[in-house]
């Protein structure tokens, strides 16, 4: 049985380019000192990545990931983490965004 998407998740599909078979991901990135745009330049360079952000905090860069399969969010999370200058990354899936 297939459901019509709720009011929330018709506005979210709305505001982005994303259905909702596709799979929205963050990777928070803690960088070597003087890495940063290495790992800015590297990032954007990926297909899949969305957009990348330099952060304050604990993290030091916010890389916004869409993929249609979870196998292509593993492969795409390996690619970032092979990237010379990356301390640590993790990456978080999304299970629901609302945009105002």
């Amino acid at each position: 049985m297939h459901s019509e998407p709720s009011p929330v998740e018709s506005l979210a599909m709305s505001k982005t380019n994303t259905t909702m078979n596709e799979i929205n991901a963050y990777v928070l990135i803690q960088a070597h000192c003087g890495s940063i745009d290495k790992v800015l330049l590297e990032t954007k360079n990926i297909k899949q990545v969305m957009s990348t952000a330099v952060i304050s905090g604990k993290y030091d860069v916010l890389v916004k990931v869409n993929v249609p399969r979870l196998e292509d969010l593993f492969n795409v999370s390996e690619k970032i983490k092979m990237i010379n200058g990356i301390q640590q990354a993790t990456t978080h899936i999304v299970e629901k965004e609302v945009f105002t």
